[in-house]
């Protein structure tokens, strides 16, 4: 059968995800193309070393420099994108990073469109995505037209003791904004439930683009969600803000912050 899309969509990650749940009460026909399959459910989601030194969930793709030398790129296919097993912290892009950097290495041009055109999306995609976090506690975050959705999650004991002796020794701590399905108030009904797993990928509760985004509907399933278990994260000093994707820009350092 020759069947007709009026939206094709690559991907089923963070930005196709996002599309296809923003486009799915328009009434268009969605296509939606993913490379990857289901990620299995099984106890080695649950297992760091599994996850983390012993790369279980990472493509056996072999990818070449400009050189030709090969490297492993580090990169997971399944539904649901690279989201599978991100972090859940969705920090803005700066004012300043839409702009031309110079870097190291070398000018990153500036972007076609401003912060300020962009912002209302972030505010949408926070609302969709609970992101929980506290506006003004970030001395680089850029201007926001309004707070966060979800409080900041509070800290587990010793990540709260961190962030105290940060503050006594002139440090500037602040809550990471993570998008997680998480009710501290009314935990019997939280997607969430701050599991003993630190470092688990299937946990209940991070907000993930297959199931928040994707075009059938907003949902969270027990099978294939992750939650930050640890408490809100601390940027600090040396710290890396996580969640920026795109023009070679991931993974900057978080800048220094004021004593």
């Amino acid at each position: 059968m020759d069947k007709r899309f009026d939206v094709i969509i690559i991907g089923s990650g963070a930005g196709g995800g996002t599309i296809a749940r923003h486009l799915a009460p328009s009434g268009k026909n969605l296509l939606i193309l993913e490379r990857g399959d289901w990620l299995k459910r099984e106890t080695e989601n649950w297992d760091a070393a599994a996850v983390f030194e012993h790369n279980r969930y990472v493509s056996p793709d072999t990818w070449y420099d400009r050189h030709g030398t090969a490297f492993q790129p580090q990169v997971h296919y399944f539904v649901g994108g690279a989201t599978k097993l991100f972090g859940a912290a969705l920090y803005r892009l700066r004012r300043e990073d839409f702009g031309e950097l110079q870097h190291h290495d070398g000018i990153s041009p500036a972007w076609p469109l401003s912060y300020e055109e962009m912002e209302p999306y972030y505010a949408m995609a926070e609302q969709m995505y609970h992101v929980h976090g506290q506006r003004g506690r970030d001395p680089t975050e850029p201007p926001a037209s309004g707070p966060y959705p979800c409080e900041p999650m509070s800290n587990e004991p010793r990540i709260q003791q961190l962030f105290d002796d940060l503050t006594a020794a002139g440090y500037h701590p602040f809550p990471a904004p993570c998008a997680v399905m998480l009710d501290e108030r009314n935990m019997a009904y939280s997607a969430c439930i701050r599991c003993q797993t630190r470092l688990s990928l299937l946990g209940a509760g991070k907000v993930r683009r297959r199931d928040r985004g994707r075009a059938s509907g907003p949902r969270v399933s027990q099978r294939d969600a992750a939650t930050q278990c640890e408490g809100a994260p601390i940027a600090d000093q040396r710290g890396w803000h996580g969640g920026h994707r795109g023009r070679g820009r991931s993974r900057r350092p978080a800048r220094e912050l004021p004593r």
